[in-house]
């Protein structure tokens, strides 16, 4: 018996981007190996997707391990704001280099 990685809170957001969110990768990493891999890319009703979460955050960590998994930084969300941008925004340049 596991959890349902699916399950959405009612911001349309499930555990993969949350955890996407968080400072802790081993937190994303453990949900990674036991969830379906079309997780990596769905994106919330607003057009967030996980990597997009760990984006805004400046999380490079967790950005890392979604890229590693095949997740795609240069999907569209809100906005029209691909990954990249949302680093801009939340003001870690740093981690565009």
């Amino acid at each position: 018996m596991g959890s349902n990685t699916r399950t959405l809170t009612s911001g349309g957001f499930n555990s993969v981007h949350i955890a996407s969110e968080l400072k802790d990768v081993r937190i994303l990493d453990i949900l990674l190996k036991n969830s379906d891999p079309e997780l990596l890319n769905l994106k919330t009703g607003t057009g967030i997707s996980p990597i997009m979460s760990a984006s805004a955050g400046g999380n490079m960590d967790n950005m890392n391990l979604l890229l590693e998994k095949g997740s795609d930084p240069w999907e569209l969300g809100p906005n029209n704001y691909n990954s990249f941008d949302l680093i801009a925004l939340g003001g870690s340049l740093d981690l565009l280099k």
